[in-house]
Order: C-alpha cells, then sequence, then structure tokens
C-alpha cells in the first residue's frame, strides 16, 4: 500500500460521562485544521476530516509513521458568545479528538482500507472557563 488515509473527528463528554455517539460539526469547535503543510478546514456542516497521504512524504522512524497535524481550538469570547450549527449555546467540557487511520492502494478519499491496515487513537482536552474570584466558605 503507498497511501495513508487519515479521518478526524471530534465528539464531547456527556452528562453520563460517555462521549457522544455521533461526531460534533467540526467548524463549530476547530479552526485552521492542517495535515503537514496543507489546510483542511472543515466545510459548514462537516463531521469528519478526511485526507490522504502517500506514505513516502512521511516520516518513518522506528516502523512508526509520523502524521503531522496542527489545529486551532475555538475558545474564548468565540466559544462563549457563539452557538453550534443546530443553534444550541457550546458547552464547557472534555472534547475528543479521533484520528482512524488506514492503508489503501490509491489517493481516493472513498476507497476502502486494506484488510488489517486500521487504527485509531485519540486526544482529549478540557474546555474550561477559570473562576478567578475568591470562593468563600459558606457560614463566613
Amino acid at each position: 500500500c503507498q497511501y495513508i488515509k487519515c479521518v478526524l473527528t471530534l465528539s464531547r463528554k456527556q452528562d453520563d460521562a460517555q462521549y457522544t455517539i455521533n461526531p460534533l460539526v467540526l467548524a463549530d469547535y476547530l479552526s485552521n485544521v492542517k495535515f503537514g503543510t496543507v489546510s483542511v478546514n472543515p466545510t459548514a456542516n462537516a463531521t469528519q476530516i478526511v485526507y490522504v497521504f502517500d506514505k513516502d512524504s512521511l516520516t518513518f522512524d522506528n516502523n512508526i509513521y509520523s502524521i503531522p497535524i496542527d489545529l486551532t481550538v475555538i475558545s474564548g469570547n468565540d466559544f462563549e458568545t457563539g452557538t453550534d450549527t443546530a443553534g444550541d449555546n457550546r458547552v464547557y467540557s472534555n472534547y475528543k479528538v479521533t484520528l482512524e487511520v488506514s492503508m489503501q492502494e490509491d489517493d481516493d478519499v472513498e476507497s476502502a482500507a486494506r484488510a488489517g491496515t486500521y487504527s485509531s487513537d485519540y486526544l482529549i482536552y478540557t474546555h474550561a472557563k477559570i473562576y478567578t474570584g475568591r470562593v468563600t466558605p459558606s457560614g463566613d
């Protein structure tokens, strides 16, 4: 196989401590997404970004391909004042960015993965608001 397909998705931790089954709309929470030097910002309602690398363009060390990914998490005033695609307020929570990779014979994003080459991993980030005032215990 000459190509490595990457699929990036985002989910949010719910009140029941489980992550959403349906991925979130990426543009509601992430911007400036790059695979290597290529900008692959999500379209308006996209719940995933798919990118295919020629494996010769990646660093291969100790039987591991390094896939450079860079992204910006929407935060601060943009996060607090905006709403998501469904019109709901964004929620302070843990968010899980999942990357699924597989090898395939061509560079078509629709191609099926070669059997036995699928893998996935994730990172979790916390979007929290910190109260900087003084907290006074009750009864004092």
